[in-house]
């Protein structure tokens, strides 16, 4: 399916409204894997919490100052299909970590639904889907 032209559609079904968003999650994920979008203190804090890009995908990311110093957020989902959700504030010199503000397991505040009225496969099914596809091409 091309993204690109669903993007311009303005009233999408639902079927179309889940490959939108199923793309958006596999682009983070994508990142995740990819690149090196954490400084080395948090990929090394994940490290030691069983989070790696061989095990788990990132399915929502933001990055923004806080002061002086970056704050990184988003949902991590592991291969126990565990949904966890972390805000973490690096000093901007050291770039070692000041402090973690949110890591929580929300896997129980998480849809994982494959029909779920009006919606279609809800945001966490989605999500489930992308690291399936991740743990098998890995």
């Amino acid at each position: 399916m091309n993204i690109d032209k669903l993007a311009k559609i303005k009233n999408l079904n639902t079927r179309e409204q889940n490959e939108i968003s199923k793309f958006n999650i596999a682009k983070i994920a994508k990142l995740f894997h990819d690149t090196e979008i954490f400084p080395d203190a948090i990929r090394c804090w994940l490290k030691s919490n069983n989070f790696s890009k061989d095990n788990s995908i990132l399915v929502e990311f933001g990055q923004g100052p806080i002061c002086c110093d970056s704050t990184f957020s988003g949902t991590l989902l592991n291969e126990e299909l565990e949904f966890w959700e972390f805000e973490i504030e690096l000093d901007a010199k050291s770039g070692n970590i000041v402090e973690i503000y949110d890591w929580k397991n929300i896997t129980k505040e998480i849809s994982v639904t494959e029909h779920a009225k009006g919606v279609g496969k809800s945001w966490g099914f989605l999500c489930v889907q992308v690291l399936r596809e991740h743990l098998q091409s890995g």
